[in-house]
């Protein structure tokens, strides 16, 4: 009977928490949507505006380019015939391959095959 009085006693004690309680402000969810609109709204200008400059800075680069292959339009060009190598490469001549006396590359194929054994 005691356990009784006391569950009631403590159920009228939340019930009473609960309704001293103040109801949400049904004008705060309004709010709230129209403060996610607006952060929506401005993150949406700043995306755009980085986009505009990423076209302005593109812009501005292929300008530059197009002036330089203008400027190159009225210079010389080296005559260059198909199969003649390049001016800078005629004027050293190739490096000839390494020598590498026969005896040693017989030695050399010889510890290979004993290093591969019988693997083959």
């Amino acid at each position: 009977m005691i356990r009784l009085l006391v569950v009631s006693i403590l159920g009228g004690f939340a019930a009473g928490a609960a309704v001293a309680q103040p109801a949400a402000d049904p004008a705060a969810g309004h709010w709230q949507g129209v403060l996610e609109a607006e952060q929506r709204m401005t993150r949406d200008r700043l995306t755009a505006m980085e986009n505009d400059l990423h076209v302005q800075s593109t812009r501005a680069e292929t300008e530059r380019a197009l002036s330089s292959l203008r400027s190159m339009q009225g210079a010389p060009q080296p005559e260059i015939r198909p199969g003649e190598p390049a001016a800078q490469d005629r004027a050293a001549p190739p490096e000839p391959f390494p020598q590498i006396p026969e005896e040693r590359l017989q030695r050399s194929n010889a510890r290979v095959m004993d290093a591969v054994g019988d693997r083959r």
